[in-house]
């Protein structure tokens, strides 16, 4: 989940190792990590507001590691940093307690393995031999062993973003992650302001996202304007104009970075289309403020082949996501969206490489223009597609948006018997 999180933008939530003053509403962070507490650090925000892009900006940044090694060195002990993220859409694992704490255990004894012994040792006899999974209850209790063989030489710092993703009690997990923390485990957690987290972390330090990224907002919305050389000429043109633009969008977010990106996008496309200042404006002005009634408007404005089209995409992900941890491959979206064909006895052959990128750059159009930036093609060593955001998921799987795509669907569309057909074609 960690590799999925979108990196933060330049210059953005540089303000979180800053020192707030003592009206600011926000703790600090930076002090947290320096001095000795028994705590957690708590961060909420709504739901877009980044709290994962946070999580993941201080999780690699420099100062976080420099702050961390301070506090390790002042007792001169050694410092591992481990993380682990929530993904509600993933795994079992990726969702439960029993996944946090075999990654946090995983994470330390891959640094110190001669621990490994002590704190597993059935595993360790057995390993030639074969061994069972370990049960939870073994699990939390190498946990412990582990925390008390290192106490004198070594020091942890936990980060655990989307407590909210947790599949399970919500108070049993708080309770855990207070367990965690001691003069020897820092932990920093975020999570959506559900009612347990507000009140379980209610005494513990913390900051509330969305009351402090409106300057981050303004620096993400006018660097990814300025990219657009038709706004460059608006702007040039219409400077008053421009800057009550970037204001307005700024405001009606609400602190959320999420919708931003979605109505810069948006914006973007008016203004290739032609729009003016006042087409731009009133775009603005007519743009819901809440996420799923931008995602309901963005996809009612579609022509009936694209809902059409982009209810099979959709359906097509979620059947996916039920039968295979992996991500959906835009390859095999492609196949997917094609007739159905069973013929087992169908030769082999390669896919000429023009073909292959001809398929692929078609499938990327169609993510674009049919399914309204709700989804995104994730770049790596392979092309996956995926959902842009938890809401979206959320919004796409709701019960009332579910009928409405198999009412909009093309007829008789079955999405588990296309996704075989197109593994089949795949392996073919």
């Amino acid at each position: 989940r960690y590799e999925e999180v979108a990196p933060a933008h330049r210059e953005t939530y540089a303000w979180i190792f800053s020192q707030p003053s003592a009206s600011a509403g926000w703790s600090d962070y930076r002090a947290h990590l320096v001095h000795n507490v028994s705590t957690p650090y708590f961060i909420n925000g709504k739901a877009g507001s980044g709290k994962s892009t946070l999580m993941k900006y201080i999780v690699g940044h420099e100062t976080t590691k420099k702050c961390l090694a301070q506090w390790a060195l002042s007792d001169n002990k050694e410092l591992i940093v481990v993380k682990f993220f929530f993904w509600n859409l993933g795994t079992p694992l990726q969702k439960s307690a029993s996944g946090l704490l075999r990654a946090l255990l995983y994470s330390v004894l891959k640094e110190r393995e001669e621990l490994v012994p002590a704190v597993f040792p059935s595993i360790y006899q057995d390993w030639n031999s074969g061994f069972a999974e370990p049960h939870d209850t073994e699990v939390r209790a190498a946990w412990r062993c582990l925390l008390e063989r290192s106490k004198s030489f070594l020091k942890i710092a936990i980060f655990i973003d989307g407590i909210d993703e947790f599949e399970g009690d919500d108070s049993d997990l708080i309770n855990f992650i207070h367990s965690l923390a001691s003069l020897n485990v820092k932990v920093v957690v975020s999570s959506r302001p559900i009612n347990t987290a507000l009140e379980g972390f209610r005494n513990c330090p913390q900051l509330r996202l969305q009351d402090l990224t409106k300057r981050d907002m303004e620096i993400y919305i006018r660097e990814t304007l300025t990219k657009n050389a038709r706004m460059v000429q608006f702007s040039k043109f219409y400077p008053h104009e421009a800057t009550k633009l970037v204001q307005e969008i700024r405001e009606k977010a609400d602190g959320v970075f999420l919708w931003v990106r979605l109505v810069v996008r948006l914006l973007i496309d008016g203004l290739e289309a032609g729009d003016n200042a006042e087409d731009l404006q009133e775009k603005l002005r007519l743009l819901p403020g809440d996420l799923r009634k931008l995602y309901r408007q963005m996809l009612g404005k579609m022509s009936d082949q694209y809902q059409a089209q982009a209810a099979s995409i959709f359906q097509l992900l979620q059947a996916w996501k039920l039968i295979d941890c992996n991500p959906l491959g835009v390859l095999t979206l492609h196949f997917a969206l094609q007739k159905p064909s069973h013929d087992l006895q169908m030769p082999a052959y390669p896919l000429d490489l023009d073909l292959l990128n001809f398929h692929y750059a078609q499938m990327s159009a169609q993510i674009r223009s049919r399914c309204c930036g709700l989804l995104e093609e994730r770049l790596g060593n392979d092309h996956t597609v995926d959902y842009l955001h938890r809401t979206v998921a959320e919004f796409l799987t709701s019960d009332d948006v579910i009928l409405e795509m198999q009412q909009t669907r093309i007829a008789d569309f079955d999405p588990i018997e296309h996704l075989i057909s197109a593994c089949l074609s795949t392996i073919k």
